[in-house]
Formats: structure tokens, sequence, C-alpha cells
């Protein structure tokens, strides 16, 4: 399936990668960081049912799968007319319930 990425989740990865080379400096790694986030979102379309509807009580309400990468991080997608979409991109410490 395609997977379609909302524009907030393109900003945020955008900034995660911005974050990690203004704070350490480390800009090959930022690239490589920001290429994983991106390859296991597309990687989400491969196999969307394999993955759990969310614990997160608001995402869980719209019935929102969730997809974890490397242990921290929390995509939140659903599937809608043949795409995968995805809503939300959060950190796991952020999402307090």
């Amino acid at each position: 399936m395609q997977v379609i990425v909302k524009p907030s989740v393109q900003n945020l990865i955008k900034e995660i990668g911005d974050f990690i080379v203004e704070e350490y400096n480390l800009t090959i790694t930022s690239q490589r960081f920001v290429n994983q986030l991106i390859d296991f979102g597309n990687q989400i379309g491969l196999h969307p049912e394999i993955y759990p509807i969310c614990k997160y009580p608001q995402w869980a309400k719209k019935k929102l799968q969730c997809a974890i990468f490397k242990k921290k991080w929390v995509f939140a997608f659903a599937v809608k007319n043949n795409f995968v979409v995805i809503y939300h991109l959060k950190n796991a410490k952020l999402l307090n319930y």
C-alpha cells in the first residue's frame, strides 16, 4: 500500500534531524536517523495489518494503529481507501496515559 505522511509528521521528522545537528553537531548521524524514520514509515505500508490499535486513548478512539520505531518513536496511522495515512509521530515518553 502507498503511504501518505501528513505534513505535521514530515515537519516533525525535519525538526528531529535539525535538533540532532544543532544540539550534537552530528550531521551524518542526523541524516541517517531521518532516513531510518522515513524508511520505517514507508515499511508500514507493506503489512499494516500486523500493527495493533494504539493504547493511547485519544488515538484508540479514532481506531489508529501504532507502529513503534526503536522502542522510542510511535507512528500512529490508519488504512484509508488502500492508503496508509500516518497522522502522528510522537516520542513514547510524551504519551501520558
